[in-house]
């Protein structure tokens, strides 16, 4: 294998006249030179060397110090082979010679595998025939099976227990909530969740005395929601969100949100993959109530418009369903022209979707959303986000109509999520954007329901 690897051809005899030389591996642009040799172990030490040209046995930088002359080439057979690089070798990785890397370095982009199938033993058992009448014969036959399982391979975190810690490994985190009442679908960064679970929880169980106003810190709203809640809350830990000051049970802010990102962190070791026209979420409202009797998975009928983002379901950090969020994100419009473009329609499971999300997300799968520049970006395994068009949409007058109920305008705002099935049936774009999309905006997936065409269809005949 060592001669295959380094592609020598041949053995080649170099002459020393002070031992009278021996052999070595050469090919046209590679060689191996036997450096040492350990007659217990029978092995040999080779160094292994190269040239972009014709490589010739008489520069080779081995053979200029001490190398092992071996004479004869039955020698080399059966025996251990070890190639060396260089004989003295400085590691680099945590140095500084490698800082420039760092921004390099992302996720391997391999296709992952959650379990594989291994053997848990062998079942052995005895068949016993007779046959007919009181002295037939009797049949013995051993019999043998092989009992197999699978094993998950998906390795599970410790949650953090330091605050600070627990504040920036979710910086770079999102989450998929999804509204089971207005039937719309929020991709949002993790840290804004957890935040607004924190103030759901200081408003179920705030002291009922009157208003009192919530001590923990609101986020600025801001393109970059992550980085405004970090803002907001890292140097706030110590803010008492229950009880007072020199009390000896008080509750803090670090401890309910290390409390409800830890609940989050777990909900993972529930997930369950979409199937069956059937998604499986965990209940936001018990990631901060933690209900005694436990918080089983619920159901979420996948619909027509949910189809074109169902399978970041399995991409996202934390996939919930609750009831009357609210608006997670809002666009900013011109000023002075708010109109419905700006809200999204209820009943139709669409996903609004930051850009600085899906960024996040394509960053995990080895891509980015400026590929989206060339038509396409990766956001997961077997995940690609396919643009036609822009999917952004700016209102123009005031007297306008809404983009929710202009078909042509619908069909190129409404993004979707295609599977690449080993090259085959990949989707080609029509055309592609010709400025790197912007990562402050929101794009929306989801398919038009067909009775908005019938209903056109029937107006323009009138």
């Amino acid at each position: 294998m060592m001669v295959h690897l380094a592609t020598v051809e041949s053995y080649y005899w170099l002459d020393d006249p002070n031992d009278g030389g021996g052999l070595l591996l050469l090919g046209f642009f590679t060689a191996l030179v036997p450096t040492s040799q350990h007659e217990a172990s029978k092995s040999i030490q080779w160094h292994f060397e190269s040239s972009e040209e014709v490589i010739s046995p008489y520069s080779l930088k081995s053979t200029q110090q001490t190398w092992m002359k071996i004479q004869d080439a039955s020698e080399f057979q059966h025996s251990r082979c070890f190639v060396g690089w260089y004989e003295r070798a400085n590691v680099l990785l945590g140095t500084r010679r490698l800082e420039s890397h760092l921004d390099s370095l992302t996720w391997s982009g391999l296709k992952p595998r959650e379990r594989t199938l291994h053997s848990s033993g062998f079942q052995a058992g005895v068949q016993v025939t007779a046959g007919s009448g009181h002295m037939g014969p009797i049949n013995l036959a051993l019999q043998g099976t092989r009992n197999w399982i699978f094993q998950i391979n998906v390795q599970q975190f410790t949650a953090p227990t330091q605050y600070s810690t627990a504040v920036t490994l979710s910086s770079n985190k999102v989450a998929l909530v999804l509204d089971s009442e207005s039937k719309q679908a929020w991709l949002i960064p993790k840290l804004s969740l957890v935040l607004h679970l924190c103030h759901k929880y200081f408003h179920e169980f705030k002291p009922p005395i009157g208003d009192i106003e919530d001590p923990i810190p609101f986020a600025e709203p801001a393109p970059n929601g992550s980085w405004a809640t970090q803002q907001a809350i890292v140097a706030e830990g110590d803010t008492i969100v229950l009880g007072t000051l020199g009390q000896a049970d008080t509750e803090t802010l670090r401890q309910v949100f290390l409390r409800i990102n830890t609940n989050l962190l777990d909900s993972v070791r529930t997930r369950e993959k979409p199937r069956n026209a059937l998604m499986f979420a965990s209940e936001i409202m018990d990631m901060w109530d933690q209900p005694g009797t436990g918080s089983p998975l619920r159901e979420v009928s996948i619909t027509r418009g949910a189809r074109s983002w169902t399978c970041l379901v399995s991409m996202v950090d934390v996939f919930c369903v609750c009831a009357n969020i609210g608006p997670a994100i809002e666009p900013v419009p011109i000023p002075n022209n708010v109109c419905d473009c700006c809200m999204l329609p209820t009943n139709q499971y669409y996903l609004a979707a930051h850009m600085w999300c899906l960024e996040q997300l394509s960053r995990r799968a080895r891509s980015s959303t400026n590929q989206l520049q060339y038509g396409m970006c990766k956001l997961g395994e077997d995940a690609f986000w396919v643009v036609q068009t822009s999917p952004w949409r700016r209102c123009g007058s005031e007297a306008h109509s809404s983009i929710w109920g202009d078909i042509n305008l619908l069909d190129t705002l409404l993004q979707r999520v295609s599977n690449e099935n080993n090259g085959k049936n990949k989707e080609v774009p029509k055309i592609v954007l010709h400025e790197p999309p912007p990562d402050t905006g929101v794009v929306v997936f989801g398919a038009r329901r067909p009775k908005l065409l019938v209903k056109q269809s029937r107006s323009g005949q009138s």
